[in-house]
């Protein structure tokens, strides 16, 4: 409150007066401070002198106030010390750790080159370990969502903690090979069975759950990537895939070094398959009319349509060769080749004449004899196969060996080949092919040396091969399990029938939703120190977390001291004494694993929006520093029958003091256990071990009162903007007297003021050199630092508190204790009957509470709303604060974005006035120093469309404003949302900020 004047005149308002009773006194003279003469110069003298006199008059009332605030023991308060953290760095990570003390001094470049001393406030063992990877997963939802994973030396990104509407991650993958079985290239059905222990019927529920094309996608690999089948289906206990004939062939792919052809089951919803148990899984398939890849016959590709086995005219030893990966490469299945036959009689290339005729002019008829024709024709072949040393029989017998012979009376038929293809077949080099094949080798022919006749030649058309697996079902040789980002491959022992099942569908086992955090080092040790940053306070209480890691044993509790109070503000989480960890496979990844699990699994919710905390950044090796720097310490006498106990320290400023007396020749040994009780004690011993100090620290208070009882009259006073430090010198007091020794020693710190307030990144340099400690960084801003009191302001709080007597009852008591608590906050306003989010809520209280660094320190909004919070609790109502109906809260930020269309005179105005605009809107959004009177805005007060356009026509250059549109933006913790100007209202706690304009500048015509 700016007191009244006494004498309002001014120097002006003197001179003026005398200008107006000179006549009447003296009309022959001429006032002229133009061109004074003796008589002006001794006026002018007079007025400077009487209004000098009449400001120091108007004083009087202020002194007399200050006076009255000395009386009252009222002072004035010392700079405040910043603070943030530092991250400490090893110079490799193959050094084991290294220890740092609290006390450890770092230094700061501040904004003028100097050096700034920050120390730290708590131990820090630094170690390599760092996080490597989080995920955040849940049972009921099925979910994982991966959301960070280091590459090289990247920090943790941000994100929302909890958030359950993020990527999933998950699958459930049940992939399997086979080399031959699925070997498909042509149209095919492939069955699949699964059996449980001692063969077992599998459960029906979920055979049919596999053929729900909502739930389960079937896929194969193929040179297009996989693709779904074309059918899928339930016969009896199988399930049953049926390729197209449209469709891509099967393609060699390699899987986790694994080269084959490959099946895959995506299962969407694992709670269809939950508890599905399996013993073995057996895969069969069937194709029919497949066309050989290759005929050979004679060293010559054929036509595989229609062609010649053994060539035209067969000879002994010819061969055909049957080339089809697909059917021969079927180890054990049934195969059939099915093919037309016909026969075609083709002449002997030479023709020889066996008994020569002896022609005569006339001859008998008997003389004339013509030669026999013979039928050249197959009598016998072999099949055979290779094998990978030579070619063996494919029959044990002579089976099919007449197959090409010549049936009495049939020139074409249909001819048929079974064989069950061998278990030892191999692939073989044919021409430039290789691939598994039989062959037909010619054994025996009808006639084949008769000089002539006809060949009797087979030839084959629409030859079509089968095969089907009859006899026995085959495992897989290949199969794999994808849940939980793992993979579990079960190789051929683990697929065979026995009498263990296992799960190849495994979904979450968590209860609640869980964060894992992966480190690739053990965090052995401690004090491990790990600052959590969060983008910014959650003043809602957050749900219970629980923090645990992998031990040889499983999972058990870790100890930790949580300072982020379960992620609701930036803090360290602390971790100590836990030495049994153990590395876990978990989302396929081999790491040492720690996790937090929220616990309720319920958040709060701010009008409809779940209140997530969200994360910044996480920084190992952090621990809290303070803008201060400790002194020696300082030794005092205190000498016999000395009338004023004040002792000054060196230095001013003092942020923390510690006052320790020597009590050994005046403390009695009866009453040492009582003063152990009141008051911390330091015993010093001699080299023998003998007691000689005994040094007990005194309590600091704020005016010395009637000491009634001598264990409390170890007390003191300290000046802390001066350091000058009072001892009560009364009959009572308990300071030891000395010449001899000292027996008071004081230990400080210094510090304080805006100077500490430095960006991230500034605290880069360390006071000394610590072993094998390689960098240190700020990665967070340093706050809070704040200038000595003014008087102003001391008079002010001091004047406010006689009027509330440290009691609060009405708005302008909680506005003004909310001022004592913290220097940091330039506004606070009180709101009754609303709720932390501004809602209509009776018998509730609202402190609204602007800090001095709202642009660049809302994420510590905590510290400054924890300490008004515990201030103002011995100050208020119990009833508030044991019922949560006392909240403290940050205005309600609305950016302000114009888009301005003015006119100017003159095209050289363009520039100047686009400039103009954008400073002026700058300076008159700006919360604390803006408006008309440059005062600010009020907390719950937004300017509109024409106010701001009053405001811009202070500038001369406008000619004209032709239109000024406001777009506002909330800014919350769930992002900047569009707000209409018109409901703005709704939300009390509003106060703008400088957003982004667009100035469309015309010139007049």
């Amino acid at each position: 409150m700016e007191l009244p004047k006494i004498d309002g005149r001014t120097k002006e308002d003197i001179v003026q007066y005398i200008k107006k009773n000179l006549s009447s006194y003296v009309p022959e003279w001429r006032f002229d401070e133009k061109n004074p003469d003796v008589g002006t110069a001794l006026a002018l003298i007079y007025a400077d002198m009487m209004s000098e006199t009449v400001y120091r008059f108007n004083q009087v009332l202020e002194k007399n106030r200050m006076v009255f605030f000395e009386k009252i023991g009222a002072k004035l308060h010392s700079a405040i010390p910043a603070s943030g953290y530092v991250t400490f760095s090893l110079v490799s990570d193959d050094v084991e750790s290294v220890e740092v003390r609290r006390n450890e001094k770092v230094i700061a470049e501040g904004k003028e080159g100097e050096n700034l001393i920050f120390e730290t406030l708590q131990d820090v063992y630094v170690t390599p370990t760092k996080p490597e990877c989080i995920y955040l997963c849940e049972k009921e939802k099925d979910y994982i969502q991966c959301l960070f994973e280091r590459k090289e030396e990247e920090e943790v990104p941000c994100g929302k903690l909890f958030d359950l509407r993020g990527v999933n991650l998950q699958e459930h993958i049940l992939y399997f090979s086979h080399p031959s079985i699925l070997n498909i290239q042509n149209e095919a059905v492939v069955y699949c069975s699964f059996t449980t222990g001692l063969k077992k019927k599998f459960e029906e529920k979920y055979l049919h759950e596999f053929a729900k094309e909502e739930n389960v996608v079937f896929e194969y690999y193929s040179s297009k990537g996989f693709l779904p089948f074309e059918e899928i289906k339930i016969e009896l206990d199988q399930i049953v895939l049926k390729k197209g004939e449209n469709q891509p062939a099967f393609a060699l792919m390699e899987q986790d070094g694994t080269s084959g052809y490959w099946i895959r089951c995506k299962v969407k919803d694992i709670a269809a398959f939950e508890n599905m148990s399996v013993n073995a899984l057996a895969l069969r398939s069937k194709g029919q009319n497949i066309l050989p890849e290759m005929v050979h016959a004679n060293g010559v590709d054929q036509k595989i349509e229609e062609f010649f086995p053994f060539g035209e005219r067969a000879s002994l030893y010819d061969e055909v060769y049957f080339i089809s990966d697909e059917v021969f490469g079927k180890k054990g299945a049934s195969i059939t080749l099915d093919f037309e036959l016909d026969y075609f009689k083709l002449p002997m290339e030479v023709q020889e004449i066996e008994n020569e005729i002896n022609w005569k002019a006339i001859m008998k008829r008997s003389e004339v004899k013509a030669d026999i024709e013979y039928d050249i024709s197959i009598a016998e072949v072999i099949w055979e196969y290779y094998n990978g040393d030579g070619f063996t029989r494919l029959f044990r017998n002579e089976q099919y060996s007449d197959i090409f012979g010549i049936q009495a009376g049939t020139m074409s038929r249909k001819a048929s080949i079974h064989f069950q293809c061998p278990l030892d077949i191999e692939p073989l080099l044919i021409n430039s092919v290789n691939g598994y094949c039989i062959r037909a080798r010619v054994l025996k022919m009808n006639n084949l040396y008769k000089m002539k006749g006809n060949y009797i030649s087979p030839l084959i058309s629409n030859l079509r091969m089968n095969y089907e697996y009859v006899y026995d079902n085959l495992a897989p040789e290949y199969f794999m399990a994808e849940n939980n980002l793992e993979r579990k491959v079960f190789r051929d022992f683990a697929m065979k029938v026995n009498e263990i099942d296992f799960y190849p569908l495994e979904g979450r086992t968590e209860k609640e939703p869980v964060l894992y955090l992966g480190f690739s080092k053990a965090p052995i040790g401690g004090p491990i120190k790990m600052l959590f940053s969060m983008e910014e306070t959650i003043t809602q209480d957050m749900p219970l977390l629980q923090f645990e890691y992998y031990s040889k044993k499983g999972w058990k509790t870790l100890t930790v001291v949580d300072e982020t109070r379960n992620f609701q503000k930036t803090g360290i989480i602390t971790m100590i004494g836990n030495t049994d960890f153990e590395k876990l496979t978990m989302h396929g990844k081999d790491m040492y694993w720690l996790r937090v699990i929220d616990v309720n699994r319920e958040y709060t919710s701010e009008k409809g929006q779940q209140v997530l905390p969200k994360l910044q950044g996480i920084y190992m090796n952090t621990t809290p520093v303070m803008a201060v720097e400790t002194k020696e310490p300082e030794w005092f006498y205190v000498l016999p029958n000395e009338e004023k106990r004040q002792y000054q320290l060196k230095e001013g400023q003092i942020c923390h003091i510690q006052v320790w007396v020597n009590e050994y020749h005046t403390l009695h040994k009866d009453k040492l256990s009582e003063v152990e009780n009141l008051h911390d004690i330091r015993y010093e011993y001699t080299k023998e071990g003998i007691l000689k100090e005994i040094w007990v620290k005194w309590k600091e208070v704020n005016r010395f009162t009637k000491i009634e009882d001598e264990l409390q009259g170890r007390c003191y006073m300290v000046d802390r903007i001066t350091g000058l430090i009072t001892f009560p010198n009364n009959p009572n007091s308990l300071l030891p007297a000395s010449d001899e020794e000292p027996v008071v020693c004081v230990e400080y710190s210094c510090g304080g003021g805006q100077i500490g307030n430095l960006p991230a990144h500034s605290i880069q340099k360390l006071n000394r050199s610590i072993g094998f400690i390689g960098a240190v960084d700020n990665h967070e801003i340093t706050t809070g630092g704040c200038e000595q009191e003014q008087v102003k302001d001391a008079l002010k709080c001091n004047a406010a508190a006689i009027r509330h007597r440290y009691r609060a009852v009405t708005a302008s008591d909680y506005e003004a204790l909310a001022y004592e608590a913290t220097r940091n906050i330039c506004k606070v306003k009180c709101f009754s009957s609303r709720n932390e989010v501004g809602e209509k809520a009776y018998g509730q209280i609202t402190l609204v509470v602007l800090q001095k660094d709202y642009e660049n320190a809302r994420k510590y909004f905590s510290s400054i709303r924890e300490q008004i919070m515990n201030y103002m609790k011995a100050h208020m109502s119990t009833h508030l604060v044991s019922q949560d109906c006392f909240h403290i809260v940050e205005p309600d930020f609305i950016e302000l974005s114009a888009i301005i269309t003015v006119e100017v005179a003159e095209y050289n105005h363009i520039f100047d006035v686009r400039t103009a605009i954008l400073k002026r809107m700058e300076e008159f959004l700006n919360p604390i120093t803006g408006n008309y009177n440059h005062s600010g805005w009020e907390i719950g007060e937004v300017p509109n469309a024409t106010q701001i356009s009053n405001a811009l026509k202070e500038i001369k250059e406008i000619h004209y404003i032709e239109n000024v549109r406001l777009v506002a933006y909330r800014k919350g913790r769930n992002g900047t949302i569009e707000v209409d100007m018109d409901k703005i209202r709704q939300y009390p706690y509003v106060l703008p900020l400088n957003g982004t304009h667009e100035i469309i500048v015309k010139v007049k015509n």
